[in-house]
């Protein structure tokens, strides 16, 4: 039986000096929710499955001295909710139109780490750690009047959360890790310039060997 009397204390760079070098791969999958206006309740979309391909560095830094860096590549894939089959085309369900799905695919996403230390307490196998990360800025459609249609208004806004789990060496029977997104609707649903309607994103992500 695993000793958790003490305190335990880790490194969050730990992970980047194991895996220096390394091509990590994950999946996640969820669901997406829309709330079509504020006072209406939210409903199910789609369905999403995903795949990560994460480069992982330890850097010297100036300042820090070590910061740990990611490179990713990924995709995601908007699935219907009941077949679970990929979709190529969908049609909202507010307006008979039907438009083609584009997909999620992230050519480069990349950034560093400062070292942190985490203190598990002792009688405790992890912690958990909540980053929200907000977003803003000018969306890059609002601009064109022949892409009002797949503009949401003029600012981006969205809150981006990842749940993770830090973690005892021995410790076997943690959570998955979460990604969930709070955002506008994506262009590619063409609701027209201004509509209020909002997306929700809850996923949940593993680790596994390869692609």
């Amino acid at each position: 039986m695993s000793d958790y009397s003490n305190d335990y204390e880790l490194n969050n760079l730990d992970f980047y000096r194991k895996n220096h070098g390394l091509q990590l791969y994950y999946n996640w999958s969820g669901d997406v929710w829309w709330q079509e206006k504020p006072d209406k309740p939210k409903e199910k979309l789609f369905s999403i499955i995903g795949m990560n391909a994460t480069k992982v560095l330890l850097k010297t830094d100036p300042q820090y001295g070590e910061v740990g860096y990611r490179i990713n590549r990924e995709l995601g894939l908007f699935c219907d909710p009941v077949t679970q089959e990929i979709l190529h085309l969908w049609k909202s369900p507010q307006s008979p139109q039907v438009v083609p799905v584009v997909h999620i695919a992230n050519r480069i996403v990349q950034g560093s780490v400062k070292p942190r230390k985490h203190i598990i307490p002792k009688d405790t196998g992890y912690i958990t750690s909540v980053i929200e990360i907000p977003l803003e800025y000018p969306h890059p459609l609002a601009g064109d009047s022949k892409y009002m249609d797949y503009c949401p208004g003029e600012k981006f806004k969205a809150v981006e959360y990842f749940t993770s789990h830090i973690c005892r060496p021995d410790v076997s029977d943690v959570p998955p890790a979460q990604w969930s997104r709070d955002c506008p609707w994506m262009p590619w649903m063409k609701f027209g310039y201004g509509h209020p309607a909002r997306l929700r994103f809850e996923t949940t992500i593993s680790r596994v060997d390869s692609i």
